[in-house]
């Protein structure tokens, strides 16, 4: 029994450590850890590894203090963040907090 909530709880923890990811960005496969060594910044806003621009303004806050980012599948290599009409894009970044 002790093995088996065990198990259950291991089993949840991955599906819940993103659970906060707006729903307008993520439809439960789109949202992913995105490593800061392949997240530069610049002058304009945060570089993304597709060559998109994210204004610092237009990022939103990471709650787990790591880069995310949403973008639809099939994906590749230039697929640009999901950004919903009138909404900053999918891109969630430690710095935009406060």
């Amino acid at each position: 029994m002790k093995r088996l909530a065990i198990l259950l709880i291991l089993a949840a923890g991955p599906a819940a450590a993103h659970s906060w990811y707006p729903s307008e960005c993520c439809s439960d496969a789109d949202c992913e850890m995105i490593s800061a060594q392949t997240v530069r910044r610049s002058d304009d806003g945060w570089v993304l590894p597709t060559g998109q621009v994210i204004p610092f303004d237009q990022a939103r806050p990471s709650l787990d203090d790591e880069f995310h980012w949403c973008r639809s599948f099939p994906r590749y290599a230039t697929m640009p963040v999901i950004q919903p009409n009138g909404k900053p894009p999918c891109f969630f970044a430690p710095e935009a907090k406060g």
